[in-house]
């Protein structure tokens, strides 16, 4: 047998998996008890939080938001401007390309931290 053909079964056979655990590990709508009080939502009051713990909240979102879109940004342009003659990367340079990702979205981070500590003057 090819190896793609094994991979392909494999990748079958996991799709399949994942898709019957569903229904085995579900729970039947006669275990489940109507009258369970699983509580209400209660909406976060105004002060719940210092005002520190919001910065960080927000500065960590934006960060992990930009990480992808700077490390597919960068990912093009260096593919742009070089040319591999493998065509893959190496695995030094893609922990490169992660570091430096990760450091435009730390400007990113910064600059808005920036703004809005102006913004609030």
């Amino acid at each position: 047998m090819k190896r793609s053909d094994i991979l392909r079964k494999i990748a079958i056979l996991v799709i399949l998996t994942t898709l019957l655990s569903n229904s085995i590990y579900a729970e039947s709508p006669s275990e489940v008890d109507e009258n369970e009080d699983v509580g209400t939502y209660e909406l976060y009051r105004y002060n719940e939080f210092p005002d520190w713990l919001h910065k960080v909240r927000r500065a960590e979102s934006l960060f992990i938001g930009s990480l992808p879109l700077s490390f597919g940004a960068l990912t093009l342009a260096a593919n742009l401007f070089t040319v591999n003659s493998s065509g893959s990367l190496d695995n030094d340079d893609y922990l490169f390309r992660i570091g430096i990702s990760a450091a435009i979205s730390l400007g990113i981070v910064l600059i808005d931290f920036i703004l809005g500590e102006l913004q609030n003057e």
